[in-house]
């Protein structure tokens, strides 16, 4: 796909979570995501180093943190650990219909760590993918996913309408300082997940844009209306 002049072999959308009890194994809060300068979530607890996608999905089921649940949770966990590319935009939903910040994917998939606590994954989350942020000012209210809210980490990329929509509402953002042109037009992608880089390695993050605000919009039965 192109957009805003480079090549982004994905469009992601990613949950976070309410910093409640019940989402404490579900994703940090969006504040804390861009606090860590990545996303990052739990769901399962696994290494999927050298597995295919089939044998994720199964890992999945059996090491999710929420019992009786997690059939589409190993999958989630492997996209982002081998498909999410470096130069691929992702968007944080910070509740339902909520549009908190857009950002774009700077490096591999760390790998999880071996051992965890309630703390570590307030903080963290298990599986993460270091991502250079850019907050959405007055993005309460802006989207409607419908059957997308199940999961919290998905690839919108053939949604077209969606798409579109997600890059009308925040070019303004694109423009100050989120692609850089050529930097990630070749991504090289690691042939399995590697430790994430520390602070000093990882692509600072630009100063985030102080005018612009999200425009008004309005979804209604699966049509979307908004202006500039």
């Amino acid at each position: 796909m192109k957009a805003e002049g480079g090549l982004h072999q994905r469009i992601w959308f990613a949950k976070a979570g309410r910093g409640t009890a019940q989402d404490i194994g579900i994703s940090p809060t969006a504040e804390q995501h861009l606090i860590n300068g990545s996303y990052s979530f739990s769901l399962a607890a696994f290494n999927p180093a050298g597995m295919d996608q089939k044998g994720a999905t199964e890992e999945g089921k059996a090491s999710s943190l929420y019992k009786g649940m997690g059939a589409q949770f190993g999958a989630q966990i492997w996209r982002m650990a081998f498909e999410a590319t470096p130069g691929d935009y992702i968007f944080l939903e910070s509740e339902n219909h909520n549009l908190h910040a857009v950002g774009v994917i700077t490096g591999p998939y760390r790998t999880p760590a071996t051992s965890f606590d309630e703390g570590s994954l307030q903080r963290e989350g298990i599986h993460a993918i270091p991502v250079r942020w850019i907050p959405i000012a007055h993005g309460q209210n802006v989207i409607q996913l419908g059957r997308l809210d199940y999961a919290v980490f998905r690839n919108v990329i053939e949604k077209e309408e969606l798409v579109n929509l997600l890059l009308d509402l925040t070019r303004p953002y694109m423009s100050q300082g989120l692609y850089v042109p050529g930097e990630f037009d070749r991504p090289a992608k690691a042939a399995a997940p590697v430790p994430l880089k520390s602070a000093a390695e990882v692509i600072p993050p630009p100063p985030p844009p102080e005018t612009f605000t999200t425009p008004l919009h309005i979804s209604r039965d699966g049509g979307y209306l908004f202006e500039n």
